[in-house]
């Protein structure tokens, strides 16, 4: 039987869908991890083979892991990962077997976004203005450049964890101070724990979820009340004017050309402002949370299944089947405090799904990134209005004090 190996994978959402769909294609899911009680799905797919303890940040160890397997008769067809943290070691091991992947040396470019800013800004890209930071005594040096409020994050990172609004030099220096002592991520792997100081730039922010190249479409985010960027809602496709959609196009397209990122799914994060595409960050992987799944109900493209073909050298299709506005809410408690049962309690037409994360009773705690969204709405926006969502949500106590 023909197996994929994936090094490594996303805790829950889209890591789950993937492998189940590996097996629909037929196809050996091998999932090599340090540890396998991080994934809670790991234990009800029983078509699934876990290699655990195997050290998935030696690429030696994988590489000897994979060969071991193929003399023992067994064909390997795909190596890939739905981790943003593995996908760079994932793309390495993929070209060293001869298996499809995107460019080893694009993928790290991207992910420290201080690499990823002076790429874009080299072939002449529009972005903020950037520093980076070392130590709390650049931080004086950077600003001089720059006005309030300023952005502060980490140069690796995702889910807006560590990015803040800073108003004042305190609050630059406080926070960069708590970022520079940030030696690993989550998962124990060592990261660039150098700051990124950023000019801010107003406007509304959207992505372009992109597919070999190809921009598929344009979400509108709704973000949190500064000092933090936590997205609390999406809508797709966003609503904007044959000029600014064709200049974004024409953007995204050049950035996508420059960090050669033309293979599989890319988001792209950016501000329109003043008639100018200013790029916040370029991600080479799929949109985070819920994006995929409004993308496929707003079009009939499966970004995840086409992603999952990519990675196993089989046709993709990212041909529109469906033209329908769709909407996404967030629920993210303003306080602390212990969190109610609110699944069944929006009910309307229009509504086609709410879905609740953390179970009642648990104790909320805001620590002001993704962390702090407990479930969500999606809705199709031509039979129920965001407005009638937002008052909906606001209406339903879903944290006791």
């Amino acid at each position: 039987m023909k197996s994929i190996i994936f090094i490594e994978s996303n805790t829950s959402g889209t890591g789950e869908i993937f492998i189940k769909k590996a097996i629909e294609y037929k196809y050996k899911p091998i999932l090599l991890t340090m540890n396998s009680n991080l994934y809670s799905f790991s234990n009800k797919i029983l078509d699934l083979k876990i290699v655990d303890g195997i050290d998935t940040l030696n690429e030696q160890e994988i590489v000897n892991f994979c060969k071991t397997y193929i003399a023992g008769g067994n064909v390997i067809s795909g190596i890939t990962s739905s981790s943003e943290y593995y996908i760079e070691i994932a793309a390495k091991i993929a070209k060293i077997f001869g298996l499809a992947g995107p460019k080893p040396e694009a993928v790290p470019r991207c992910r420290n976004k201080y690499l990823q800013y002076k790429t874009l800004v080299n072939h002449n890209l529009d972005l903020p203005k950037t520093q980076i930071i070392s130590k709390e005594s650049d931080i004086l040096n950077g600003l001089k450049s720059m006005q309030f409020p300023v952005v502060i994050k980490p140069v690796e990172g995702t889910g807006s964890v560590g990015v803040r609004l800073c108003y004042n030099i305190d609050q630059c220096c406080s926070l960069v101070e708590q970022l520079l002592t940030h030696k690993k991520n989550e998962r124990g792997i060592e990261v660039d724990n150098r700051v990124l100081l950023e000019e801010y730039i107003p406007g509304d922010e959207y992505s372009g979820e992109v597919f070999d190249g190809e921009l598929i479409g344009i979400t509108k985010k709704y973000l949190s009340t500064p000092p933090f960027f936590i997205e609390r809602g999406h809508e797709f496709p966003a609503i904007l004017d044959h000029k600014h959609y064709s200049q974004i196009k024409r953007e995204i397209s050049r950035a996508i050309k420059a960090l050669g990122l033309e293979w599989g799914a890319c988001h792209v994060e950016f501000r329109l402002f003043e008639d100018r595409v200013y790029f916040i960050e370029v991600n080479p992987r799929l949109a985070g949370g819920y994006i995929p799944e409004i993308v496929k109900l707003s079009t009939g493209i499966d970004l995840i299944d086409n992603q999952l073909k990519k990675a196993l050298n089989m046709t993709v299709n990212i041909k529109r089947n469906k033209n329908i506005n769709i909407g996404l809410r967030f629920l993210i408690p303003a306080h602390e405090g212990v969190l109610l049962n609110f699944s069944n309690m929006f009910q309307a037409d229009g509504i086609i799904e709410v879905k609740q994360y953390k179970t009642e009773g648990l104790h909320f705690l805001p620590r002001g990134d993704f962390r702090d969204r407990v479930g969500h709405i999606i809705f199709n926006m031509d039979v129920i209005s965001a407005e009638e969502i937002e008052q909906s949500i606001s209406s339903i106590k879903i944290i006791k004090e």
